[in-house]
């Protein structure tokens, strides 16, 4: 047993990388990916998964975000768009068909019974579908 087991502590690396790759930008994140992967393609592809959020979808083609979108439904993307940047608001409902836009920007302007809670877990599912998505191979993120 070495020190850090005999005093309780529990190092993760994987979580550790994962939270690292979180708060990283363009240049080094993509470096940090590239080596990983020239060792263990499959962990560099879980450490993009896991580490992915919301803002970082932002990145995405036109295309991309298209389907991640239409795939989680108007309700979520109306909830998740609450709070964004007005031209992603409109880049993302460009982006859809137009009944979509819609009903996605109805429920984008009401008032939310949980409020940032319910912005949170919605913006937690567009990511588990663009993640889904990505598995697929329907997209590339």
């Amino acid at each position: 047993m070495n020190k850090n087991e005999q005093k309780g502590i529990f190092i993760n690396g994987k979580q550790q990388i994962v939270e690292l790759l979180q708060y990283m930008q363009g240049a080094e994140k993509e470096t940090l990916i590239r080596q990983i992967k020239l060792r263990n393609p499959a962990m560099a592809k879980e450490l993009i998964e896991n580490s992915l959020s919301f803002e970082q979808l932002a990145t995405l083609g036109d295309a991309e975000l298209r389907l991640i979108y239409e795939k989680s439904g108007p309700a979520i993307a109306g909830i998740a768009l609450q709070n964004t940047k007005k031209d992603f608001q409109r880049k993302i409902l460009s982006l859809v068909e137009r009944s979509f836009a819609e009903k996605a920007f109805e429920i984008m302007t009401k008032e939310l019974p949980n409020g940032e809670k319910d912005i949170i877990r919605a913006r937690q599912k567009v990511v588990a579908t663009a993640i889904t998505l990505s598995k697929q191979m329907m997209i590339k993120l």
